[in-house]
């Protein structure tokens, strides 16, 4: 099901209305306090993708750190979690059940999606390994016949040398006339 959402801000609060969950107001300064009609008060600090929490007598501890390359560390008060972005989706390597994908615009979340990530990047893998050895056969190739070439210049360069111990060694040593 769709997210059907109003989030507005309004001077220097925020209207949020959803589906859901019911409507509620906000009210942020730049000093980490918030208030907040559903939740109450929340006094925040953040510091290098940490943030620490308090809100309605309860303890919040959030970090989210990123890679250029798709990884993600999620921290919480329960643990860590290790994710990964694909072509496909997000799969959570400490967590799968946490999954996400999304296939031909219809969102996977939990088992389903690690299942169909999993099944989607080895098929990926498969095309990308075949695509590599449909690649790499022109230099295959073209090393093969650049080894049969120096192998025959080899065999050429050996027959010659010992043509030349047995035959023309022997005449230049003894004379033409030691054949008999």
């Amino acid at each position: 099901m769709k997210r059907i959402q109003l989030n507005k801000k309004v001077g220097k609060g925020r209207v949020r209305a959803s589906r859901t969950s019911r409507p509620n107001v906000s009210v942020g300064s730049k000093k980490g306090v918030t208030l907040n009609s559903a939740h109450g008060v929340r006094l925040a600090k953040a510091f290098k993708g940490c943030q620490l929490a308090f809100q309605n007598t309860s303890f919040i501890l959030k970090g989210r750190w990123s890679n250029r390359d798709g990884t993600n560390i999620n921290l919480s008060k329960t643990g860590a979690s290790l994710s990964q972005k694909t072509r496909f989706g997000t799969y959570n390597v400490i967590k799968p059940t946490r999954s996400s994908a999304t296939l031909l615009g219809v969102n996977f979340r939990g088992q389903k999606a690690a299942n169909a990530l999993a099944v989607l990047v080895l098929i990926e893998f498969i095309l990308r390994f075949i695509l590599l050895c449909l690649k790499s056969v022109p230099i295959i190739v073209r090393g093969l016949v650049y080894l049969a070439v120096a192998l025959w210049s080899l065999v050429k360069l050996t027959g010659s040398f010992l043509l030349f111990i047995f035959l023309g060694l022997p005449v230049e040593l003894f004379g033409k006339d030691s054949t008999g």
